[in-house]
């Protein structure tokens, strides 16, 4: 998880990017191609999907198609699946580096250990829970909260 030192990167050397996998990491703007020798294995489901309205919509959704890519902005470990699977990459932009921790890998692996130790399937549950219980906080989108007020107060006139 991106957690310190951000820093803007323009000289990237992407085959060193791609190939690290240490404590720095790294978002990158590129161009992206599909080559059409991958369609028909990648037909169900394409590669590197974007935000963008569907044909004659304005509203945006999640769009998977075989189009180029422009100004495509990726973390590098899916840079890199998607290179492996074939996609070429054409332009590198620019990038953020920065550092990155894995902060909840040792409480994941607590909990897992556990949930191997259960010896009943309330234990069993309660561990996944306590694993799944943190995934979906870390995703929730506090800014879509909304306070609501209701008056109870009936006032019939009396």
């Amino acid at each position: 998880m991106p957690c310190k030192k951000f820093k803007w990167i323009y000289n990237i050397n992407l085959d060193e990017i791609l190939n690290s996998d240490n404590a720095i990491g790294y978002v990158l703007e590129v161009d992206l191609h599909f080559p059409k020798e991958l369609h028909d294995k990648f037909n169900d489901l394409p590669l590197a999907p974007e935000k963008k309205p569907p044909p004659n919509s304005k509203v945006n959704k999640l769009i998977c198609d075989f189009y180029d890519k422009k100004n495509y902005i990726v973390h590098y470990k899916t840079l890199k699946l998607y290179k492996d699977l074939g996609m070429e990459i054409t332009k590198v932009h620019r990038g953020i580096e920065f550092g990155q921790v894995d902060f909840i890998k040792p409480y994941v692996e607590f909990c897992t250990v556990q949930r191997q130790k259960a010896k009943n399937e309330f234990e069993v549950g309660f561990w996944k829970l306590m694993v799944n219980a943190i995934f979906g906080k870390s995703m929730e989108s506090v800014r879509k909260r909304q306070d609501q007020k209701m008056n109870l107060k009936l006032d019939f006139g009396n």
